[in-house]
């Protein structure tokens, strides 16, 4: 986070750092886009903490008096609300999902079971799926999204950490019958097991409402 503000108040001593030099940092940080969309107040914010921690340390070993971090009057980051689907409209999605595609529903399924984000799921690889001690566990590593003029780009998760995820027996499931019809699939073409490809789902689909759209379709 450092190596994100350093162009701007780097050059400024840490004597001679004032509150109206960070109000401008805040000021062009709120600028900067991350995938296309402004990035939110709150991790604005978490670069003027960073900041801050430094500036307590030169305080603390007297190299400079006040921590000019601490005077900045910061507004509101806000915070949303999630919505939580029902046990009846998530039974009514699932019954819209028996209707779609098998990588539909491996993707929504994957989503409503895992709570992974959408550029999580589009990047997944078959390998990412491994069985450890009759689990099966899903290592979630990377991310892939649309950058204007770049087209689609896959790097780190949103927080640049990894994680595993330990998938229900009704999810391994599906999964195992998903790749099984994928592998006869590649046998009966004479073709190699084509990578995993949860990304061809439609730009639609991929919008939070689309969900409530198919269930109430269904009723």
């Amino acid at each position: 986070m450092l190596g994100r503000v350093y162009p701007f108040i780097g050059a400024i001593q840490l004597n001679r750092l004032r509150p109206i030099a960070l109000e401008n940092m805040l000021v062009e940080l709120r600028k900067r886009k991350y995938r296309g969309k402004p990035i939110g107040e709150a991790t604005v914010q978490k670069y003027l903490t960073v900041v801050s921690a430094v500036l307590t340390d030169a305080k603390r070993n007297e190299i400079i008096q006040k921590n000019p971090a601490r005077m900045i009057d910061l507004p509101l980051a806000r915070h949303t609300t999630q919505y939580i689907h029902s046990p009846v409209e998530i039974q009514k999605l699932l019954d819209a999902l028996a209707k779609e595609p098998r990588h539909y529903r491996m993707f929504y399924l994957l989503s409503m079971c895992t709570g992974c984000r959408r550029g999580e799921l589009c990047a997944l690889k078959w390998e990412d799926f491994k069985f450890s001690r009759g689990s099966l566990l899903l290592t979630i590593s990377r991310s892939r999204s649309v950058v204007p003029g770049k087209g689609v780009v896959e790097g780190p998760t949103k927080n640049g950490r990894s994680r595993e995820i330990v998938l229900s027996s009704d999810l391994r499931g599906f999964f195992l019958s998903y790749r099984q019809r994928k592998q006869l699939e590649a046998r009966q073409s004479h073709r190699e097991l084509q990578p995993l490809s949860l990304h061809g789902c439609p730009r639609a689909a991929h919008s939070p409402g689309y969900l409530h759209q198919t269930a109430a379709e269904n009723l």
